[in-house]
């Protein structure tokens, strides 16, 4: 008798909440309309990063693009999109959204006189950790070319006008023999700086030799510097370097041997430095 006393109340419940369950899955669902973009998943906010990317590479609007990154919250817009733009092509992006990425982070970053350079200071790669991984994600240390992606090189126009963008021109101020026995691979490496100091990423830099080519660009390793680019070297070919917007023409630059204090050797690597004149 007990039993049947439970058993009508408990089957009226179990079909209420079969019944509410079905109204709110398939009758009624929740719809979210005008939802915040910094509650966007991972992916769909990379995604909408990537739009307003390319959406400035068409207009050039500098200010439009920065209100709609601040609609995200993040407090290190830089370093979201420098990351956004070394993992791009892993996250599906196209290579004209990567450059319009590149692009839109040395906009940024010259037109932001504010920006510290404390963390991109003059140091060999031996005195340099990477950090942690982003919420997209980073890349490691030493990695060979394949991470170089293309970008635009042109330096932007001021945040509230439209006009074609002008060349930054740059100076080469240093040229560097590097022996560190602790580089994976001897490395091209490339540092560009404007001339406020802030440093320059998105650079294109040519790298020529007897039967080639190739290019790489800065700041696709924000763990090492928005300023920083490298390329790989093979022992025995001789290359020549050309930052696109500079004249100089760095010329015979091969891998030499280093020797280290139990007289072993191993192969040096290059570093030069470029600055932006001062007006």
């Amino acid at each position: 008798m007990n039993r049947d006393k439970w058993l009508i109340p408990a089957i009226g419940l179990s079909l209420g909440i079969i019944g509410g369950l079905y109204y709110a899955w398939f009758v009624n669902p929740v719809s979210y309309r005008e939802t915040a973009p910094s509650s966007l998943r991972t992916d769909f906010k990379a995604n909408y990063i990537a739009l307003i990317a390319s959406a400035y590479d068409s207009t050039n609007d500098l200010k439009r693009a920065q209100f709609r990154l601040d609609t995200l919250d993040d407090p290190n817009p830089i370093e979201t999109l420098s990351t956004l733009a070394q993992q791009g092509k892993a996250l599906g992006l196209s290579e004209s959204q990567v450059k319009a990425l590149t692009f839109l982070i040395t906009a940024i970053e010259q037109n932001s006189p504010t920006t510290t350079s404390a963390a991109t200071n003059s140091t060999s790669s031996k005195n340099r950790t990477p950090t942690a991984a982003t919420a997209i994600g980073a890349m490691g240390t030493h990695t060979p070319k394949a991470a170089h992606t293309p970008a635009r090189t042109s330096s932007p126009s001021s945040a509230h006008t439209a006009t074609a963008t002008p060349r930054v021109k740059y100076e080469l101020q240093e040229e560097i023999k590097i022996c560190d026995p602790d580089l994976d691979l001897p490395l091209l490496q490339v540092r560009v700086v404007y001339a406020n100091g802030n440093p320059a990423p998105g650079v294109k830099i040519r790298v020529i030799w007897d039967d080639g080519q190739d290019h790489f660009f800065t700041g696709l390793k924000p763990e090492l510097g928005l300023d920083y680019g490298d390329f790989t070297m093979t022992e025995g070919t001789v290359y020549t370097v050309q930052l696109v917007g500079s004249s100089d023409l760095v010329t015979h630059l091969a891998v030499e041997d280093c020797t280290g204090d139990t007289d072993e050797t191993y192969p040096c690597s290059w570093l030069l430095r470029y600055g932006q004149p001062s007006p």
